[in-house]
């Protein structure tokens, strides 16, 4: 089931609602690399293998800078309407938002027995707060994209009126207004 939504939160546009979910990916893309280049190259205490910590932290990284220049791309994408660029953000943002959920699901887990410290579940809320919104802004990308017509023509934005349709006789090469009627032999 593919969940659509007609506009952003506050009766926003989609295509406002697409260029805030590419600003606040792209923040949270370069806070996350940042954080992890740093954890990718300090020693904490009390870790037996640092050589896998180091290799999690630098895809965990990489990872990041993708969701970055990705979201930097969504937002030229939507400025430009450009529906397959848009689509391709969609792809790769649904796979990083699936990883980001088990990565989640996996440190709670694993932390479930140190409940009593408050840092976890600061920890907890946060990330389940911005996977929320992650999901939602996916939503709100994907309506976007689906309002986006081939050749990056809009096909409907707030405030528009709807086009007409095109007459039933009008045949196959009916191209508008203004357009020549068909054509009609002399009886």
């Amino acid at each position: 089931m593919v969940v659509y939504v007609n506009d952003f939160c506050c009766g926003f546009s989609l295509r406002t609602g697409s260029i805030v979910a590419g600003i606040f990916h792209t923040i949270v893309g370069l806070l996350s690399s940042i954080l992890s280049f740093i954890m990718a190259f300090t020693d904490p205490p009390n870790v037996s293998d640092l050589t896998t910590l180091h290799i999690i932290f630098t895809i965990a990284a990489v990872i990041c800078m993708v969701e970055f220049f990705g979201s930097l791309f969504l937002i030229h994408a939507v400025v430009k309407n450009k529906r397959s660029i848009i689509n391709l953000w969609l792809l790769v943002n649904t796979v990083i938002v699936i990883v980001y959920s088990g990565s989640l699901v996996v440190i709670l887990m694993v932390s479930a027995s140190m409940i009593r410290d408050t840092s976890l579940v600061i920890f907890a809320v946060t990330g389940c707060l911005i996977l929320v919104l992650a999901l939602y802004l996916l939503v709100v990308v994907l309506s976007y994209s689906k309002s986006v017509g081939i050749g990056g023509r809009v096909l409907s934005y707030e405030g528009q009126q709807p086009r007409a349709a095109l007459p039933a006789a009008a045949g196959p090469y009916y191209v508008g207004a203004s357009a020549p009627p068909p054509y009609q032999p002399r009886s």
